[in-house]
């Protein structure tokens, strides 16, 4: 019983190391063009969109047309996320989708998930 509960922690320990792992910087995202990817992203600025289904942008690395990334969101960013858009710049997030190209720009566009660092 003793090895088992030992390799199921050795397992969930490599595993969290492993996700760790996973996360790459903004300014790397364009050598992971197609790869589902969690992104650390330092938020410069953030762009609430005006419509319902019209796009909101989180710039990462310098803010629009500068930027490095971005990070795209058609729908209401509060009821996907639980953030407030308005309150992200200067602030880090880690973003989990597949990352793009768009105007030769990286981006993932509809992340499966966004979690601001604490």
């Amino acid at each position: 019983m003793k090895k088992i509960l030992f390799l199921i922690c050795f397992w969930l320990s490599a595993s969290m190391a492993m996700a760790q792992n996973d996360t790459i910087q903004a300014k790397q995202a364009g050598d992971f063009v197609g790869k589902t990817k969690w992104v650390a992203c330092e938020v410069a600025g953030a762009r609430a969109a005006k419509e319902a289904n019209k796009p909101n942008f989180l710039n990462v690395g310098a803010v629009y047309p500068n930027h490095i990334f971005t990070v795209v969101v058609v729908g209401d960013f509060a009821k996907i996320y639980g953030l407030d858009i308005a309150t992200l710049k200067g602030k880090t997030v880690y973003v989990l989708g597949k990352i793009e190209v768009f105007k030769d720009i990286p981006q993932i566009k509809n992340p499966e998930k966004i979690i601001l660092k604490k």
